[in-house]
């Protein structure tokens, strides 16, 4: 702040960028977040009867008795928040005659059981989520491992500490002597800071403060009027507020065998990757380190980071945060790029870093220009000394998480988001390309992406103003030969809005290349029931049934019911306002859809894969039957009338009831196995493509209609997980949490976090996890985009100049080879 801001003390009441340790003060416990002197309704000590609470002591209707303490030492509750103030000095008495004791057992570690300690209650949660909220800014706005908290309630209080796997809370402890745990801790804390041991503080020492001079290098750089429209904007925006910037290490490692890949050798002596070849002709082509440098990265590169340009609302998971970057490592070439921060799960075996994807994706001849991201580099940060998470070490086994790795990578494209398109037919060539680069990742490095959805298709923006889709977030990937066979444990790794109804439904079927295939399909829909006026009534109900029902069954979270009985009846489920040719397209992928689902085995995909329900196992089970016709039934009277073209009807509906849902025979196929169009990308390619042909120059993008039909009871995205109360807060790695999970894509004013949604749309987000992943829902408004002075001084918009390319391909739809050659 300036000096004369000082002067006249206007001071802001909290910095998130510099805070070390958050302390909430309550003063009654009524509105504390934690139990601290009463305890919850029904946690009593054995042998104890429940009396109600006086009506002295201060204790939230419902949820608290009074305190156990003062009703066993029989002193009457007094004006005051916790009672009698003789009260507090007795039991405090009684601490140090136990503390002196000699005879005194020493304490548990772990205890077996413990009672619960956060308040349920209305306002507890309103408490608890309003603390979270706290703890969330910390980790967003600075570069974190963990972090220590206080919670103070009168005189009592409470330490926690955090990390991105959990939060550990001790019980609490009064703080009025000086002996008290808060002024050792407080003292403590003063001495690692007065010793410079930021790293014991819970900062991440690899991000380093920049000085003055290499901010104003930030700065004129990012002012650059070269760089495009988008790319200025975000790193100008990055360190705007005098928001403080770092300079972030990404350390070579060469890859462990239990993270290398099953069906190669790993190699002999690594070395660091090659440097990333320019993306081709992209306008962030100058973000790729320069030919001129030696052939091999150097074992450190450097990164200069300001404000994140987007964050995950979530404590714990993968926590991704995206920074537009400048790449310092030569520094007299300072280059834009994008790196993404992210506390990766490590599980030896099933687990590994997205970079080695990447790696594996060029080394099988899967280029940039086909779809792709440019790798620069990537490692967890620490290199060989690795900063993990610790909180899971002390959970239950049973519900324990997966231990986690921070993790940096940094890819060379800044990218737009898809919702940037300019008409639906761009759309669909957006989408095709996405498709394109996820079927030659199959076909040549026999990798499947697992993780489709609507923030992981972006737009990469060439030099000259055009515009292709690429496909990024390879970190929840695997290889083919790394599917599973038969039944496995209930998966939920992925985006829970687009995921295929086959993998909602069934739990336990493995995955497989048709599940990606289907959530192309649904992230368009989604864009054009968002983008495109319809005629259906409650667009919030449609947006919920479709994409985010779900039910529990065996204790699984299934869903896709809305998706299933869509694709299976061959109708989309909702008319377009004077959009034929859209409305064409997706009628036409919604049969095709119909025709792959018709070769199911439903009844045998139940047997095998679907959720064991341990509530109707204990009912007797229901004997199926076969309908058969009433005896001696009255005479009916028969509907229609006798015609040939009757008759044909019911040869039509004989042969599909003799047909059934039986499968051809054939030993080798899965139940599961979907028919031609969702098992082989090419023909919903051709379509796509082909509407991309005719439709590209057709204005039909509307204003995001979740805003504009808001008087309508419009869909809204959730809010985030610190506005909703721990009650509703993913503490999942991928599952969804209640209408959302925990890896939501929203980036939140940095001023604060409100219930208003940012302006600006995220940039390259990442899966989670969901965490990632996790329900990936986009702000309500999105302006990021490019100037439109940019696209007519270009001649034309970039729809128009896409157009020429595709129409160049001789006038008809390009196969999934043509589809990219020819408009390179």
């Amino acid at each position: 702040m300036s000096e004369k801001e000082l002067e006249t003390r206007q001071l802001g009441l909290r910095s998130w960028h510099w805070m070390d340790v958050p302390i909430e003060v309550k003063g009654k416990e009524e509105g504390s977040a934690f139990y601290f002197r009463s305890k919850p309704k029904g946690v009593w000590p054995e042998g104890e009867m429940q009396e109600e609470a006086d009506d002295g002591e201060d204790v939230e209707e419902g949820s608290e008795v009074e305190d156990e303490d003062a009703e066993e030492s029989g002193e009457e509750e007094a004006d005051g928040p916790h009672g009698p103030q003789h009260g507090i000095d007795k039991r405090e008495e009684q601490e140090d005659s136990q503390a002196k004791s000699t005879d005194a057992p020493e304490p548990e570690t772990v205890k077996k059981h413990v009672p619960p300690f956060i308040k349920l209650s209305q306002n507890g949660e309103d408490a608890l989520g309003q603390f979270v909220e706290y703890i969330l800014n910390v980790f967003k706005y600075q570069h974190r491992t963990f972090c220590y908290a206080v919670y103070v309630c009168y005189d009592m209080a409470r330490l926690l500490f955090f990390d991105r796997s959990g939060a550990y809370v001790s019980e609490p402890f009064s703080w009025r002597k000086p002996t008290s745990l808060l002024h050792e801790f407080v003292w403590k804390l003063a001495q690692l800071a007065k010793a410079g041991l930021k790293e014991s503080m819970g900062r991440d020492t690899t991000a380093k403060l920049v000085d003055e001079e290499t901010r104003r290098i930030f700065l004129d750089e990012a002012s650059n009027a070269e760089l495009p429209s988008h790319v200025r904007k975000g790193l100008e925006k990055a360190a705007e507020g005098n928001c403080p910037l770092y300079e972030l290490e990404i350390e070579y490692m060469p890859p462990s065998p239990e993270e290398w890949f099953p069906d190669e050798p790993l190699p002999d002596e690594p070395h660091p990757s090659p440097s990333a070849p320019p993306a081709p002709s992209s306008s962030t082509s100058s973000a790729s380190p320069s030919s001129s440098k030696s052939k091999a990265d150097p074992p450190v590169r450097k990164f200069i980071v300001g404000r994140p340009h987007f964050s995950a609302d979530a404590l714990v998971g993968r926590c991704t945060k995206g920074f537009m970057a400048f790449d310092v490592t030569d520094k007299n070439n300072w280059v834009p790029c994008f790196v993404k921060d992210s506390w990766r799960p490590y599980v030896p075996g099933r687990t590994r870093p997205e970079h080695l994807v990447y790696e594996r994706l060029q080394r099988k001849g899967v280029k940039p220009e086909d779809g792709i991201a440019t790798l620069i580099c990537g490692s967890d940060v620490g290199g060989s000394n690795a900063q993990c998470t610790e909180v899971q070490k002390d959970l239950p086994s049973k519900n324990r998480p997966v231990p986690r790795r921070h993790y940096r990578i940094a890819i060379a494209e800044i990218c737009l988001p898809v919702s940037e398109f300019e008409s639906f037919g761009e759309l669909a060539g957006f989408v095709a390309d996405a498709l394109t680069a996820h079927c030659k990742a199959w076909d040549l490095a026999g990798v499947i992406h697992r993780d489709i959805s609507v923030g992981n298709i972006m737009i990469r923006v060439e030099e000259n103003g055009e515009r292709f889709g690429i496909l990024i977030d390879w970190d929840l990937s695997r290889l083919q030969c790394e599917l599973g066979q038969g039944a496995v444990e209930p998966d939920r790794t992925g985006t829970w809005q687009f995921r295929s109804a086959m993998s909602l439904k069934y739990p336990r079927k493995p995955y497989r290349r048709s599940d990606d295939i289907e959530s192309f399909i649904h992230c368009y829909i989604y864009l054009v029931l968002r983008y495109h006026p319809t005629d259906v009534d409650s667009l919030r109900e449609k947006i919920e049934t479709l994409f985010e029902g779900c039910s529990m069954v065996g204790g699984v979270m299934i869903g896709g019911d809305a998706k299933r009985i869509m694709l299976r009846s061959g109708s989309v489920g909702f008319q377009l306002t004077a959009n034929p040719h859209l409305q064409a397209l997706l009628d036409e992928i919604v049969l095709c859809c119909k025709r792959a689902y018709d070769v199911i085995d439903v009844h045998e995909m139940n047997r095998l894969y679907g959720p064991i329900d341990v509530v109707a196992q204990t009912q007797p089970p229901a004997q199926p039957h076969a309908p058969t016709k009433i005896p001696h039934a009255p005479r009916r009277r028969r509907f229609g009338f006798a015609s040939d073209q009757l008759q044909l009807a019911v040869n039509r509906l004989a042969a599909r009831v003799n047909m059934g849902s039986s499968r051809p025979p054939d030993s080798r196929a899965e139940p599961f196995q979907m028919g031609s169009f969702l098992s082989d990308p090419n023909e919903l390619i051709q379509l796509l493509y082909a509407h991309s042909e005719t439709s590209i120059d057709f204005a039909d993008k509307a204003p995001d209609q979740f805003s504009i039909r808001q008087h309508q009871d419009v869909y809204r995205a959730p809010d985030p997980p610190a506005l909703r109360g721990i009650g509703k807060m993913s503490t999942g790695g991928t599952a969804l949490s209640d209408r959302t999970s925990q890896d939501i894509r929203i980036a939140l004013s940095h001023e604060k976090v409100t219930t208003a949604r940012r302006l600006d749309i995220v940039g390259i987000p990442s899966s989670s996890s969901s965490s990632k992943k996790r329900a990936h829902v986009e702000d309500l408004t999105d302006n990021l985009a490019d100037d439109e002075e940019d696209d007519d001084e270009e001649g034309g918009s970039s729809a128009v100049r896409r157009s020429k390319r595709i129409k160049a391909a001789k006038g008809k739809a390009p196969s999934v080879q043509s589809g990219t050659a020819k408009r390179r």
